[in-house]
């Protein structure tokens, strides 16, 4: 009875699930934005929602990169103790199989250690199930990319008039609204205070003003105005470079005609 009702709240779960994924797909295809409206807006408005689009932007940018870093860093912590541990099951269980098997693989003393020792880690397996935790993890960061690559398409856009500020506006609320609403569903038995530690040490170490969804795409951007500053300084160089022997040339050529005057 109690794995008849198991199954159907499992199914029940599912089926909750797939209509919040439906339900949020879309939302996602058609957002609720006002019909823009040319005689209710004065100039006063518009700087105000510009602002508000800045404080969107900044406000996605930051709990984007901030939530990606941290699950990240869970997840490599998970990872680099899941895969030891379950090597060490596998060769101590293969050694007591072993044992069994053949009675004179091992003494029985190292016999009874390596089995004290197979159950301490199985032990500790089962209680932290650090594999589980890495993949739910990987789960959260693949959501997480998703909301960052909608966030980037948003970003990305054009802002060429206030029509294209007034339209962004509504699609950043779409999609903060959307990025709280699964926060709030993610299981508590995630939150982990000793990788949320290692996060922070990160963060005010390595990932110190590299913390932000767009970091590494404003870095690249600045080597690129650097790279064109270079190559302006330099033409610029060069074409001053052509003047002052164009001027020397024009020298020699007035100093040869005076010596052949005289």
């Amino acid at each position: 009875m109690s794995t008849i009702c198991l199954k159907k709240s499992r199914c029940v779960y599912k089926e909750r699930e797939r209509r919040e994924i439906k339900s949020k797909e879309m939302e996602k295809e058609n957002p609720n934005i006002p019909v823009y409206k040319k005689e209710e807006w004065t100039e006063e408005k518009k700087n105000e929602l510009k602002k508000m689009v800045e404080i969107l932007e900044d406000k996605l940018d930051g709990e984007l990169g901030n939530h990606w870093w941290k699950i990240y860093i869970a997840s490599a912590f998970w990872s680099n103790i899941s895969t030891p541990i379950n090597l060490s099951i596998t060769l101590l269980s293969a050694v007591t199989a072993g044992q069994a098997t053949t009675q004179n693989m091992i003494t029985k003393d190292m016999f009874m250690k390596v089995s004290i020792a197979s159950l301490l880690i199985s032990t500790l397996n089962t209680f932290f199930r650090p594999h589980q935790q890495f993949m739910q993890n990987m789960d959260v960061m693949k959501k997480v990319n998703e909301y960052g690559f909608e966030f980037e398409d948003i970003y990305y856009s054009s802002k060429s008039s206030f029509e294209d500020y007034y339209k962004r506006y509504y699609l950043y609320r779409n999609l903060m609204i959307r990025y709280h609403k699964y926060r709030n569903l993610i299981s508590p038995d995630q939150q982990n205070y000793f990788t949320d530690l290692i996060y922070y040490i990160c963060l005010k170490s390595c990932l110190m003003n590299n913390d932000k969804w767009l970091d590494i795409d404003a870095k690249h951007m600045e080597h690129e105005n650097e790279d064109k500053k270079i190559e302006e300084n330099k033409e610029e160089i060069d074409i001053e470079n052509q003047i002052e022997m164009k001027k020397i040339k024009g020298l020699e050529l007035l100093q040869k005609k005076d010596t052949q005057a005289l």
